[in-house]
């Protein structure tokens, strides 16, 4: 009788201790989800504050040359635009923007090691300075860089050299505060194929979900203000076709927002020979740029995941009217999903048709001070 007393007993206390035991693996599971939630949260808080922004395209991603050009300012002068001086970022502030997107190519500025060349480094450093010291967030990427490919036969190798370069990007800017964004990739996609822009395949989606996870691993192991930086993840091609934003996959990281590029509709906004008509009116005009906001509700917003439309924009058609309309709806249903949104502006004459550009950066003057004001004066 008293050894079954004891059995009971000595089953009781395992029983209780099992109970223990699960308790706290139960407390610690909700702490690190209640954390998340709190940190996408704040994630959320923080792509409201950049406001609304405008891409310095054309600068200090020119790519192309065989060799060596000169100065690292004759590579960001080499299609047609001047050399970027602080007085740029005063006007880009001053018209109420709040981020400015600097795109950047490095493969050219690399050795054969992959050895960023301390020149470039010290240049996009320089011009990162300038944009901080207008008070605007900066995102810097790696854009153009034809490297980057999503077979499974050249995956590998791609993710060493990204990894490589990010890690000399990230050391080099550890110090910088949370106002520094870095975005791993500029459309990643399976370039000259028959897919490259239609979605891509399970296995290049698979590979950029794979590629986006060693970047932020990456960054985050590279010390000072890296380990809760802001980081921006592509979708394949930076596309938002259903199966690509179904497929996407993020790391368990609190400090991590979507990005994708969007020119919709396509015939207005894109299409080299497309229509200058736009119209608020038109239900075929208004359609695509709210199932894109649906969208990406339901598969980031709702699940307080949040997401920048780093690339967005209109060609002039002679059609200022429309352009203004267009822009004024766009951003207003993007607000209303909480999401905020990146002009592209790759610069030259804006005045010329088929272009994107809203500033004459020779003159440091808006061309399109209504389309600014549109961007700009939409309610944070």
């Amino acid at each position: 009788m008293k050894r079954n007393q004891m059995t009971r007993q000595k089953n009781f206390r395992k029983c209780n201790g099992c109970k223990l035991a699960v308790g706290i693996i139960l407390a610690v599971v909700a702490g690190v989800a209640l954390l998340r939630w709190y940190e996408q949260g704040e994630a959320l808080r923080f792509v409201k504050k950049m406001g609304n922004g405008w891409n310095l395209g054309n600068a200090l991603d020119c790519y192309g040359s065989q060799e060596k050009i000169g100065t690292v300012t004759d590579y960001e002068t080499r299609w047609g635009n001047p050399v970027i001086e602080p007085e740029l970022f005063q006007t880009v502030k001053g018209a109420g923007f709040d981020t400015v997107r600097i795109p950047v190519t490095w493969y050219e500025h690399m050795d054969a090691a992959g050895q960023i060349d301390p020149a470039w480094l010290n240049r996009v450093r320089q011009v990162v300075d300038d944009a901080r010291a207008a008070d605007l967030y900066v995102i810097i990427n790696m854009h153009h860089e034809e490297w980057i490919e999503l077979t499974d036969e050249k995956v590998d190798e791609t993710e060493v050299r990204l990894c490589g370069a990010w890690r000399q990007i990230a050391e080099y800017f550890a110090d910088y505060e949370e106002e520094l964004l870095f975005e791993g990739m500029n459309e990643p996609r399976l370039t000259d194929s028959e897919y490259e822009w239609n979605g891509g395949t399970r296995e290049a989606r698979a590979n950029v979900n794979r590629l986006n996870a060693a970047f932020v691993n990456t960054v985050r192991s590279c010390g000072g203000n890296n380990a809760k930086r802001y980081l921006l993840l592509p979708t394949y091609a930076d596309a938002a076709q259903e199966e690509v934003l179904r497929e996407m996959e993020l790391p368990q990281d609190g400090h991590l927002i979507v990005t994708v590029h969007r020119y919709i509709p396509y015939s207005f906004a894109q299409k080299e020979d497309g229509t200058a008509k736009w119209s608020l009116e038109q239900k075929e005009d208004t359609a695509e740029i709210d199932e894109l906001m649906e969208q990406l509700e339901t598969y980031f917003l709702d699940r307080r995941i949040p997401v920048i439309i780093g690339e967005f924009g209109c060609r002039n058609r002679g059609n200022t009217a429309e352009r203004v309309e267009w822009t004024r709806y766009y951003v207003r249903k993007a607000k209303e999903s909480g999401i905020m949104c990146i002009w592209w502006d790759n610069g030259g004459k804006p005045e010329e048709p088929g272009k994107y550009g809203l500033m004459d950066r020779e003159k440091n003057r808006w061309i399109y001070p209504e389309i600014v004001k549109e961007l700009t004066e939409v309610e944070k």
